[in-house]
């Protein structure tokens, strides 16, 4: 490997990507290990300006510093959401981004949603300050004070405790200071709805929910918000429940409606492609592609466009022969 110089150059190499597929990117949910494997598969692919390669498990582990047993676990993850290929032993970007499954709100699990009041801010607040006995207003602007966070941050762990409670069955739990401390803590780095996935992941864990030679639970707040590499993996585990959830679940009118949209407009670019193809045939090949149509079935019946091409065609070379 290339010693790094600390000075990158386009010209030392670099890696392609479409707009496209950044702004795809943009909107979809990585975590941050998907987001580093698929880093290190632009980089020997795209990189390199092949589309697929052979990349080995020790590859994606020297260039990220991953765990290997997280690696293996991310590429599948990727491959269920269709944004990672991989025919063999090779590895490609789907670059498709209309097939990705994406982690989207509204699965059969619902997670709570967190009050207005936790989310946004006062647009505009009023403080008052003497100065030499004068009274001075001044207005700020979306500013965060800290009252105002550590009010927002309250919100937020009285939310998380809350359904953690609920998905662990602990009703009589209190909100203690070591366990506020343990939320907080993860909230400095991560999302409210990543604290409720990891509890929702650990909540599916059979080893953690009892099912080990001790039969122990392992579900504690401590445990989960450990620090941010244990809270990432069970929340992979929660992103991953709630995609199979809503897989399962029947499909509503709008999507059954949608899904029919979608199959009528793909057999009209079919057959649409047919069509075209027909078109800039021969008259001769069209012929004979007829008669075994008829030859090979007398059930199914020539198409009427396919007899109307052969008429056009023969029309128009009666006409040139004039």
């Amino acid at each position: 490997m290339k010693a790094k110089k600390g000075d990158p150059q386009v010209e030392d190499g670099h890696v392609d990507i479409a707009n496209e597929i950044a702004e795809a990117l943009a909107r979809t949910q990585l975590s941050g290990y998907e987001s580093r494997y698929l880093w290190v598969l632009w980089r020997k692919t795209y990189g390199w300006h092949k589309k697929e390669d052979v990349i080995s498990n020790s590859q994606f582990v020297e260039a990220t510093g991953l765990k290997k047993w997280h690696i293996s676990r991310t590429e599948k993850r990727l491959i269920q959401r269709k944004i990672v290929a991989k025919i063999g032993n090779k590895l490609s970007f789907n670059k498709h981004y209309k097939d990705w499954e994406v982690a989207e709100n509204g699965n059969s699990e619902k997670l709570p949603k967190l009050p207005k009041s936790a989310t946004e801010l006062p647009k505009k607040a009023t403080i008052v300050a003497e100065n030499g006995g004068h009274k001075r207003k001044k207005k700020l602007y979306k500013r965060k004070h800290t009252c105002e966070v550590a009010k927002i941050g309250n919100l937020h762990v009285s939310h998380i405790f809350n359904f953690w409670k609920k998905q662990m069955n602990h009703p009589k739990a209190i909100l203690t200071a070591d366990r506020k401390a343990k939320i907080l803590a993860r909230l400095k780095d991560y999302s409210p709805h990543d604290c409720l996935l990891a509890i929702l992941g650990c909540r599916h864990t059979r080893w953690n929910m009892g099912e080990n030679p001790g039969g122990k639970k392992y579900n504690q707040i401590d445990l989960i918000f450990r620090n941010g590499e244990k809270m990432e993996t069970f929340r992979d585990t929660g992103e991953t429940v709630r995609r199979e959830q809503k897989q399962n679940r029947p499909l509503r009118p709008v999507e059954i409606k949608r899904q029919r949209e979608e199959e009528a407009a793909r057999k009209k670019a079919e057959w649409q492609k047919q069509l075209n193809k027909w078109e800039a045939s021969s008259l001769e090949k069209l012929q004979k592609e007829v008669a075994m149509m008829r030859g090979f079935s007398k059930k199914i019946p020539v198409p009427e466009d396919l007899l109307r091409i052969i008429q056009e065609k023969e029309f128009q070379g009666v006409k040139n022969e004039q």
